[in-house]
């Protein structure tokens, strides 16, 4: 699992202080400098002045947190949220110079992996919660009922709920029309209102 430590290692490399030369600062002997050891110094310069790389350690920080707690909804269990989410900032980090609006790419890879995710695990009951859900039966009670929805409506009504997401962007990231995306929320919170009244 790629925590944010990691990724900011590896997306970002360290400045050297202003006064030292550039030899020193990266460590070459200059009595034995070369044509290889300039293209490497250039190589290296790039990644210094590489403005992307705070970029996404930012990103990363920005959305981790919340990307997790949508996938749980999404999963039902701690574990898989975050090896979801990890898998999708894998594919984010790979095409991140050729993103050019990265949060709503991001929506699409995490519900893409949650979706994958799911049809791998099938019906499961979930056995480790959420931390922050604690021992809330009322929170427990309705991620039972979320995991009890097939997946794409499980998943409008939580962009939709949690996401505060239009149903545009959601048809968006479903890959299916806006008038479908109303379909699968009204069919998802009647099916949520008939299991939550039989629990009750």
């Amino acid at each position: 699992m790629v925590w944010a430590g990691e990724w900011r290692a590896a997306r970002t490399v360290p400045r050297g202080p202003t006064h030292k030369s550039r030899e020193q600062v990266q460590g070459i002997n200059p009595a034995a400098s070369g044509v290889g050891v300039k293209a490497d110094i250039e190589a290296i310069e790039l990644l210094v002045d590489e403005p992307d790389s705070i970029d996404f350690a930012t990103f990363y920080s920005q959305e981790h947190e919340g990307q997790v707690r949508r996938a749980f909804l999404l999963l039902g269990t701690s574990s898989a949220a975050h090896d979801a989410v990890a898998e999708a900032f894998e594919e984010v980090f790979r095409r991140w110079d050729q993103i050019r609006d990265p949060g709503p790419y991001l929506n699409v890879v995490v519900i893409n992996s949650c979706r994958d995710a799911a049809k791998r695990r099938g019906r499961e009951t979930p056995t480790d919660r959420f931390p922050d859900c604690g021992h809330d039966d009322r929170a427990d009670h309705m991620a039972d009922c979320l995991m009890g929805l097939p997946f794409r409506q499980r998943a409008a009504v939580v962009l939709r709920y949690y996401g505060g997401e239009s149903e545009a962007s959601i048809a968006e990231y479903l890959d299916c029309r806006p008038g479908t995306v109303g379909s699968l929320i009204h069919r998802g919170l009647k099916a949520l209102r008939l299991q939550l009244k039989e629990l009750e």
